[in-house]
């Protein structure tokens, strides 16, 4: 009976061990993001001062390595807002069924952008030259960069296809954004 626990024992730790080498939700998930468009310009948002252009995404091991140009056609105020618009539908062959599921909404978007250990922080420390925040007028290369959407499975987002828009508002104007991304994709 002692060697049967023992027996347990070692193949409980050898689990561990590939537990510890692997993601924790791409064991229990098994599921991986497939973005089936990323663009720099939100549709009927084209002629904003900040948007992004030659965007490649390459989908390896779960990850997304990602560069991509970022052009700021003028300073921008210091009061930055994001607001992320999620929606969600049956499916991707049934986009009539898309419904707004949440707006989320974060105001000092510099103070944000600073934290470290996020899942934006590679995006700014690997920016090409550094880019400041606000941002100036400029050209900003980020090339390279891996986004792990691992995080991502440990929500209740599984069995839908999304469609978010990323905007970004100088807070202080009632201006309209002067940044917008469109995403869209699912966990298969």
């Amino acid at each position: 009976m002692k060697l049967h626990w023992l027996l347990l024992l070692v193949v409980y730790a050898q689990n561990f061990k590939y537990a510890v080498n692997k993601s924790v939700a791409s064991i229990l998930f098994q599921k991986s993001l497939v973005i089936d468009r990323f663009m720099g310009k939100c549709p009927r948002h084209a002629n904003l001062p900040m948007y992004l252009e030659n965007i490649h995404l390459y989908p390896t091991n779960g990850t997304y390595n990602i560069s991509a140009k970022i052009v700021v056609t003028r300073d921008l105020l210091s009061d930055l807002k994001l607001v992320l618009q999620l929606e969600r539908c049956k499916a991707k062959e049934d986009l009539d069924s898309c419904e707004p599921y949440q707006n989320v909404s974060r105001n000092s978007l510099c103070e944000l952008a600073k934290a470290k250990k996020q899942t934006w922080t590679p995006y700014m420390t690997n920016m090409q030259p550094a880019i400041s925040c606000p941002p100036l007028k400029g050209t900003y290369y980020c090339s390279h960069t891996v986004f792990d959407a691992t995080p991502l499975m440990m929500l209740p987002i599984s069995g839908w296809y999304w469609k978010v828009k990323s905007l970004i508002y100088e807070a202080k104007t009632n201006n309209p954004p002067v940044m917008c991304i469109y995403i869209t994709g699912q966990f298969k």
